[in-house]
């Protein structure tokens, strides 16, 4: 099997997926084999491709996905799997929904993964116990349903602050029984509340037994003026930073989503002044004061482009594509 030529397979849908036995018969459940070198650039389709397969944990990492679009269901109830999956091109994948549910050992760092397409993340954590690694850094600027996404995620305490919830229509039960402690919810509420693209009308529903520092009430506050539904959580005194602050933890300037569609965030530039932005030839299209955190590329021709940014301590300079 690990010799296999599979280079022109395009559709790997259940291929190894346990849905459900037949009657009286039970699944002697022992697949585990080396698949890491398969030829994977035809493939579209891997959903479901491992589901129930609970003794399965190989490295997946070297496949090539740069054409899959589908993911949904992958390893779900692979119960087993705790594989690193970092160098894996998402850049196609439209299709997340239920990709890693219930893994109780999966813990890897996904931060590299390119979201920028992916409109379905509902339960893609879900159960997922072990998981806590920093996703901030996705674009989720297409995302429309994170149901569920996190939810009995013990594990996880990960600030999503800087998420671009633009698209969202439905967040219900997202961090419902999530490990989420109160300075990181506090920052997502936060970040969210002050995001001017921030959707409205979204039902979270149940975040219990969440708590957010008192600190910042009126931010969630925001969020309820914006429409937004969110019970069982309660306020409480916990430390906590400001965003300013939080960000210094890590703090590389940076900017996001790259590439962008409507709007790039900054992240850990401040006292901005001026910015310039540039086209390859060097060319200045757009010189503008800045005082918000983010700036809209919306007019821009899809391209390649240089960002310079003047500050009061340096000159921060960025390339980044306009889609």
């Amino acid at each position: 099997m690990a010799t296999w030529n599979t280079s022109n397979i395009q559709n790997f849908k259940y291929m190894f997926g346990y849905i459900s036995s037949p009657l009286g018969y039970t699944l002697n459940d022992t697949f585990n084999s080396p698949i890491g070198n398969w030829n994977m650039s035809s493939a579209q389709d891997i959903s479901y491709m491992f589901m129930r397969r609970k003794m399965f944990n190989q490295n997946l990492n070297s496949w090539n996905t740069s054409n899959v679009t589908n993911m949904s269901y992958t390893f779900a109830e692979c119960m087993a799997f705790n594989q690193p999956l970092n160098n894996w091109n998402t850049s196609s994948v439209t299709n997340m929904t239920f990709m890693f549910h219930y893994l109780p050992y999966f813990n890897q760092p996904l931060d590299q993964w390119d979201t920028s397409n992916v409109t379905n993340m509902s339960h893609l954590f879900h159960g997922c116990a072990s998981f806590n690694q920093p996703i901030n850094s996705w674009d989720t600027s297409k995302v429309t349903d994170t149901n569920t996404m996190f939810s009995s995620a013990a594990g996880f305490d990960q600030t999503l602050q800087d998420w671009d919830l633009n698209a969202l229509i439905s967040a219900d039960n997202m961090f419902l029984n999530s490990g989420l402690k109160c300075a990181n919810y506090s920052y997502i509420l936060t970040g969210w509340a002050d995001n001017p693209v921030t959707a409205n009308n979204i039902y979270l529903g149940s975040v219990s037994p969440l708590k957010y520092s008192t600190a910042i009430t009126s931010k969630r506050n925001i969020l309820f003026g914006k429409g937004w539904t969110i019970t069982g959580d309660s306020a409480t005194e916990c430390e906590i930073l400001g965003l300013h602050d939080n960000h210094l933890k890590n703090n590389k300037a940076e900017i996001y989503p790259n590439p962008a569609e409507n709007i790039i965030h900054l992240k850990n530039v401040f006292n901005v002044k001026n910015y310039i932005i540039s086209d390859a030839s060097g060319r200045i299209i757009v010189k503008d004061i800045l005082s918000s955190d983010f700036i809209s590329v919306q007019n821009l021709a899809p391209g390649n482009y240089v960002l310079s940014i003047t500050a009061n301590d340096k000159t921060h300079t960025f390339k980044f594509i306009k889609k």
